[in-house]
């Protein structure tokens, strides 16, 4: 299969709505459905360079350390190459952080990866935009 970038496909259409699905479940501290959505091995890069893996970074979230107050997600691109897909966008959000309050402006790629039981994110990586 060659890379596939188009707007019509119906896997761009599902990878967009699966990235969509795994912010939903952190504005609603769902870690059990954010978790399905992951590969068992996820790399999870902050904007901060620290690097978690998948029960580090819900760890938080389970307990009501960290709590999503807002998420905008704009997606610029979903790139497929055979069962790998890319995605690219940014991530503006509100969260508290014990009681700290937290604004995100970062630039996201998301890398899911096709297996039996479908797509599943296998990284995130983030980086800060500048103010």
């Amino acid at each position: 299969m060659s890379a596939i970038e188009f707007m019509e496909s119906p896997t761009y259409h599902h990878l967009r709505t699966l990235e969509l699905q795994r912010y939903k479940h952190l504005l609603e501290a769902d870690a059990t459905a954010y978790c399905q959505l992951c590969h068992p091995k996820l790399v999870f890069l902050h904007s901060t360079g620290t690097i978690e893996n998948l029960q580090v970074f819900l760890a938080p979230i389970r307990n009501g350390e960290v709590q999503y107050r807002r998420v905008d997600h704009p997606i610029h691109s979903v790139t497929v190459v055979d069962t790998t897909a890319v995605i690219v966008g940014d991530v503006n959000a509100e969260l508290s952080l014990q009681d700290e309050q937290i604004t995100l402006r970062n630039r996201i790629v998301a890398t899911w990866v096709y297996e039996e039981t479908g797509w599943l994110l296998l990284s995130h990586v983030g980086t800060a935009l500048p103010q």
